[in-house]
């Protein structure tokens, strides 16, 4: 009978690795400024995208000159 004692007597503490406020910061910064860098490279991309169709579709227009008659 153990007499309500645990049979078990490893080490029970768990050791971790805490990262500093410092580390966590510059890792957070960088990756802003990596999501940052991806939208704007997509927003650049998506606007030579539309523009290439709608250049494509739009009609030409002729400049008629005031009061003429058509």
């Amino acid at each position: 009978m153990n007499y309500g004692r645990h049979p078990w007597k490893r080490n029970l503490t768990v050791e971790m690795e805490i990262p500093s406020l410092e580390d966590l910061l510059k890792k957070m910064k960088t990756m802003r400024e990596e999501a940052k860098t991806a939208m704007e490279r997509t927003k650049e991309t998506m606007k030579r995208q539309y523009n290439k169709r709608t250049v494509m579709r739009a009609p030409e227009r002729k400049e008629f000159p005031m009061h003429s008659h058509i």
